[in-house]
């Protein structure tokens, strides 16, 4: 007979199904060999038309997720040589739009945050605002996590330390999995030290592979906020720290919380008990009065990962460990059990120097528009200097400039408009 938390861990499946259609429609192949993606089924709604900015360069292949705010598609790019994809998220909710596609460029050259790509990375069409991201090839932690959870084999856990034995699944164990979880948590640092929090959901941790070689990504940067923001409100109960109930949002001590959450799943196979009852109006009471060190599916004779969930989930914002506390735990753990190489490499070299990210052709980033659009700017407009930057014009805007990307270089562009912010 299932546990109530089991009872609702299949539930929160069947959910997340149902409002997020991930790719494939089988096994992800990457060189041969990759992670396990469920089909879950095919969209048969029309796919949408591109901008026009993007028609002659790119094509939607497939639908791959939805969320609330929006639909991820994959495409093809057609320019260059050889077979190569990106994706793109169409944001139609109003709330959050004109941010989206501010806050990833934000986070451009960051390894574990998918930031946006191309030119122009993101579009304003009738249809809402399309932005340009890397394609990820392997999923969610939701999906690597169900391929366990559809695993009698894979659920084996004992009294000692309840834990999924990832190794039935795949050739890699649960080092590789919380090396992979550790690369998330570089993710979300690089977030904070922007000075946002990112709002972390196991659908907001992707994977890309080539071959059984991995790493994370933060994605979903839309949803960040930093403290005080108006739009910092919402978040999913359970995984949205106790304290952002109260008013306290935008912290970093938030996504600590939530990385807590996401490890006690990697690590137990089971919600925390805070998440029996996500609908309940009362469940945010419930998750304020938990108390970690009487949580009893954590193992009475801890290792120190099982005493760093506990330390994440503290409910006092303000004694929570930090980040890099955080960081440095899991690292002490994964190399204290001496790992294999793929995971020491996880550990201590980039995705690039690991050669998984993928060179996309520079005609990706060939447009050249008729006249020039604030919109394409690659970062906040200021205003200009000198008198005449923009043209001789007594009575127009004021002048601004910002950067932008032609054909994969850099050029300053000046332009007038009523506000340079």
């Amino acid at each position: 007979m299932l546990s109530t938390r089991r009872l609702m861990w299949a539930l929160y499946l069947v959910i997340s199904v149902a409002a997020v259609r991930l790719d494939t429609g089988k096994q992800v192949d990457v060189n041969g060999d990759s992670l396990l993606i469920k089909a879950v089924h095919e969209s048969e709604r029309k796919l949408p038309s591109l901008p026009a900015e993007w028609r002659d360069r790119f094509e939607i292949e497939k639908e791959l997720a939805e969320g609330g705010d929006g639909v991820v598609y994959k495409l093809h790019v057609l320019c260059g040589s050889g077979d190569s994809f990106v994706s793109a998220k169409l944001v139609t909710a109003k709330k959050g739009v004109a941010k989206a596609a501010e806050r990833m460029r934000l986070m451009k050259d960051e390894e574990y945050v998918i930031s946006s790509i191309g030119v122009p990375d993101s579009v304003d069409t009738t249809d809402g605002r399309w932005i340009m991201m890397p394609f990820m090839n392997s999923g969610s932690f939701s999906a690597l996590f169900r391929a366990c959870r559809d695993s009698d084999a894979c659920m084996c856990q004992t009294k000692e330390h309840p834990s999924p034995c990832w190794e039935t699944i795949r050739e890699h164990d649960l080092l590789w999995v919380l090396a992979l979880f550790y690369q998330a948590v570089e993710g979300v640092s690089a977030i904070h030290a922007k000075g946002y929090a990112a709002w972390i959901l196991l659908d907001n941790i992707m994977l890309q592979c080539k071959g059984t070689s991995c790493f994370a990504s933060i994605i979903d940067l839309d949803q960040m906020c930093g403290p005080g923001e108006g739009d910092c409100e919402g978040g999913t109960v359970g995984f949205a720290a106790p304290e952002v109930h109260e008013g306290h949002q935008g912290l970093p001590a938030n996504d600590v919380w939530s990385m807590g959450t996401v490890l006690y799943i990697l690590l137990y196979g089971e919600w925390p008990p805070y998440m029996e009852f996500f609908w309940n109006p009362d469940s945010a009471r419930k998750q304020a009065a938990y108390k970690p060190e009487e949580d009893a599916t954590i193992p009475k004779k801890r290792r120190s990962i099982d005493n760093l969930v506990v330390e994440m989930l503290n409910t006092n914002y303000e004694t929570r460990i930090s980040l890099e506390e955080v960081k440095k735990g899991v690292k002490d753990f994964i190399t204290a059990e001496q790992p294999d190489q793929e995971v020491l490499d996880m550990l201590y070299k980039t995705p690039t120097a690991r050669g998984l990210t993928d060179d996309l052709p520079t005609c990706i980033s060939d447009y050249t528009p008729s006249s020039f659009d604030p919109k394409h700017c690659r970062n906040t407009p200021t205003r200009a200097e000198g008198w005449f930057t923009c043209g001789i014009c007594v009575l127009c805007d004021p002048c601004c400039e910002c950067w932008t990307l032609y054909n994969g270089r850099i050029k300053t562009e000046y332009f007038f408009a009523k506000s340079c912010e």
